[in-house]
């Protein structure tokens, strides 16, 4: 699949994430559907663990938007939550590494709206006990910041590069990669083409961009996709499609 074909694949699947807490804190990031839960037809969405990390907070605002290629919002969901109600978050994240998952609509609250069709398949992702290699072809999509403040609205953006390295430190691992990244892409895929049939399979998360040091420029941080897997494995029994192929 071309990089124009995997964009229009995985867009319908990529969303705005807006969050506004109690306190006036303002932030968005970028999220991707990965699972769906049955019988109750709710969506998982995997983000980065640091974009749903609240400080002294309790009523938290959030809207999911869904765009075409030239902009255009064409689905919008938006609900409150308190998150003093620690048992009803509609979010989990992964103490040891940057990743979460929220579920939507949020089982304990009322939302409005609706992001995708029922019928629409989440994207594929790598098996949970894979990785992929350096040197390994891959790109990210999500909604820059920079771009949105040029603009004056969200715009999906495409990236690509190359794994330089994968870190691995106890039961976590890292992904290094030359490439640009940019405030808000947080929470988006990171895929690579699958061989075969070179379909875009997820295997990480934007975590971060190492772009401080003048030697080193445009590395980017990702994180593997393979605890959100385990996570919904553990929690609902359920697991993101294509996890076993």
């Amino acid at each position: 699949m071309t990089p124009e074909a995997t964009i229009d694949h995985l867009r319908e699947r990529i969303f705005h994430m807006s969050v506004q807490t109690a306190e006036g804190a303002i932030w968005s990031a970028t999220c991707f559907y990965i699972a769906r839960l049955l019988p109750s037809n709710r969506i998982v969405v995997a983000t980065a663990a640091h974009a749903v990390k609240f400080s002294e907070t309790t009523k938290i605002d959030w809207v999911f938007r869904r765009f075409t290629g030239d902009g255009s919002c064409v689905a919008e969901m938006r609900f409150s939550t308190n998150d003093s109600e620690e048992l009803k978050r509609p979010y989990r994240f992964y103490k040891l590494a940057d990743v979460a998952f929220i579920v939507l609509p949020p089982p304990d609250y009322e939302a409005h709206g609706e992001l995708i069709p029922t019928t629409l398949e989440p994207a594929m992702v790598l098996e949970q006990t894979k990785a992929i290699t350096p040197g390994t072809r891959v790109g990210w999509m999500g909604f820059p910041g920079t771009v949105e403040a040029f603009l004056g609205a969200p715009q999906l953006c495409y990236y690509e590069g190359v794994v330089s390295a994968f870190h691995a430190k106890g039961s976590r691992g890292l992904y290094l990669v030359d490439g640009h990244n940019s405030r808000g892409v947080s929470g988006g895929p990171v895929f690579h083409w699958r061989d075969g049939d070179h379909q875009p399979q997820i295997v990480g998360i934007v975590s971060g961009y190492g772009c401080e040091d003048a030697d080193l420029p445009g590395l980017c941080v990702f994180e593997p996709i393979n605890p959100v897997i385990g996570f919904l494995k553990a929690q609902y029994g359920t697991e993101p499609r294509d996890a076993k192929t």
